[in-house]
Formats: C-alpha cells, sequence, structure tokens
C-alpha cells in the first residue's frame, strides 16, 4: 500500500508475493529499482475498494495504519474489520500512537519476513545492517555531534522534525544533533525562522518531499536563515523523503548523512 512496505518485501526476496503495490513518492532503494518496476501499480496514491479487491490479495501491507487499514480518505479505503470480513490479513510496520523506533523497526521486518516464511533473510539483513551502524559510530569516534536543522517545507512557520523519531534517531546515527530534538515527534513541529537563527544550526537537512525542488528550498533557507553557520559554511545536504524509514535505508542514510556533517571523515558506502 506504500513505498516503504513495497520495498520491504522486495528486500525479502518476495517480488513473486506482491500482486501490487501503490502510493510511491520517492526515489526507489537502488537494489530493488529494478524489482519494484515490475511490480503492478494499482493506484497513484490510494486503491479504491474495488481496484484493490480486484488484484485479489491474500493481505494487505502497510508502512503505517494511516496506509493500511485507517479507512481514509472516507469510503474509498478498506477498515481492518471490513478487509478481515473480505477475508484479507492486514500487517502494517508501525500502529496507530507508536512513535517512530529503529528496534521496533527491525522487530516488525523480521516479523514481516516470518509470515512468509523467510526470517532467515530479514535476519541476516537486521545483523548487517546493526554492524553497518556500528562501522558508523567507529568512524565517528569521538567527533562533536553538529547541530543541525531538518527542514521538510514552509516559509514561516517552518515544517521540521522534532525528537524521538525515525529521522530524529537517523541523524543522530550519523553524527548529528537536532536542534528541535526537545519537541514531539508527531505531529512535526512547526517552528519560527527566528528560532531557527537563535539555535544557529551549523548544517541544515533539506527533505525531498514535495513538489519544490531540493535547490529551491535551499535558495529560500539562504536568503531567511543568512546568520547561521550552516549558510556561512554552505553545509547543506538532502535527504530522501523515507530516509532511515527501512533498515537498509537507515544504514546508507548513516553513512550518507555523517559524509555531509562531518566531511573530514570517510565512511562506508553503501547502496
Amino acid at each position: 500500500m506504500d513505498q516503504i512496505s513495497t520495498e520491504s518485501l522486495l528486500h525479502l526476496g518476495l517480488r513473486e508475493a506482491l500482486a501490487g503495490t501503490a502510493f510511491r513518492n520517492d526515489e526507489i532503494f537502488p537494489t530493488v529499482a529494478g524489482e519494484y518496476q515490475q511490480v503492478k501499480v494499482l493506484a497513484e496514491m490510494y486503491p479504491s475498494k474495488e481496484v484493490l479487491l480486484s488484484a485479489e490479495p491474500d493481505m494487505i501491507v502497510g508502512n503505517i495504519d494511516f496506509f493500511t487499514y485507517s479507512g481514509f480518505p472516507p469510503g474509498t479505503n478498506f477498515t481492518r474489520q471490513e478487509l478481515t470480513d473480505s477475508g484479507i490479513k492486514s500487517y502494517t510496520l508501525q500502529c496507530q500512537g507508536e512513535k517512530p523506533d529503529p528496534e521496533r523497526m527491525f522487530t516488525r521486518f523480521v516479523e514481516l519476513a516470518s509470515i512468509f516464511g523467510v526470517t532467515a533473510e530479514a535476519e541476516k539483513i537486521v545483523a548487517e545492517v546493526k554492524g553497518s551502524l556500528e562501522k558508523t559510530q567507529a568512524v565517528l569516534g569521538s567527533s562533536q555531534a553538529v547541530p543541525t536543522f531538518v527542514y521538510r517545507s514552509g516559509t514561516g512557520p517552518l515544517s521540521t522534525f522534532g525528537g524521538g523519531g525515525g529521522s530524529d534517531y537517523g541523524l543522530g546515527r550519523a553524527g548529528g544533533k537536532n536542534i528541535f530534538g526537545d519537541r514531539a515527534a508527531l505531529p512535526p513541529p512547526e517552528v519560527s525562522v527566528e528560532s531557527v537563527v537563535d539555535l544557529n544550526p551549523q548544517a541544515i537537512l533539506i527533505s525531498d518531499e514535495d513538489e519544490q525542488s531540493p535547490q529551491d528550498k535551499e535558495k529560500f533557507l539562504r536568503s531567511v536563515l543568512a546568520e547561521t553557520g550552516a549558510v556561512r559554511n554552505g553545509r547543506f545536504c538532502t535527504i530522501d523523503f523515507y530516509a532511515f524509514g527501512t533498515p537498509l535505508r537507515l544504514a546508507r542514510d548513516a553513512n550518507v548523512v555523517g559524509k555531509c556533517l562531518h566531511p573530514d571523515l570517510t565512511f562506508p558506502t553503501l547502496p
């Protein structure tokens, strides 16, 4: 029902099990890009009930319950009870009310694999990811965490990420420190330009998640945050909308962002 769940299934070698996919809005993870293009697209966003049933799925998988069985938009998506009544099982990687958590992400990834009898494959991936994160931490060593502003969108207020979520965790593993880590993760907090300037970030992560290009976002931020160390030093990094969102993305993005925040260090290269 969304890109994260589709990539997760493909990482587990389950291309043949996929009856369809929907709601892709990011660059596909390179190692599964070819297989992803072979999966039937049921809808650009949410498939209607009729389209979903036409794929004859035995099971619906989504990254969060919002995609999987929330009944949103009203009248177009199934509730979990409606799926059950139709004989369709459902599984979501993050349930309502749960904050994004990497350890839970690993656990659910393995649990999803167990449904399809490929637990060993998932456990191998999780072990590789944890090993990669340990190597990243070894590269960082005793380096000071770089105060970082994560910019999503907006011209005032500005939408960012709070603490305790997956992006906050990933940023920490990359050697950064979220300047708004004291804010709640959900809903994504909105902050004033003045508050960003006051906290003086030394780097800015731009989330590539809407129609505005990262280049246009950077141009805007250079104009309104000119007094910050990040702008003075030209320390801008672009991250995917789904950055850190799967085990393999977490491992890769920790190194990609780490290289941006700590250009003097040498990080492992991952897909």
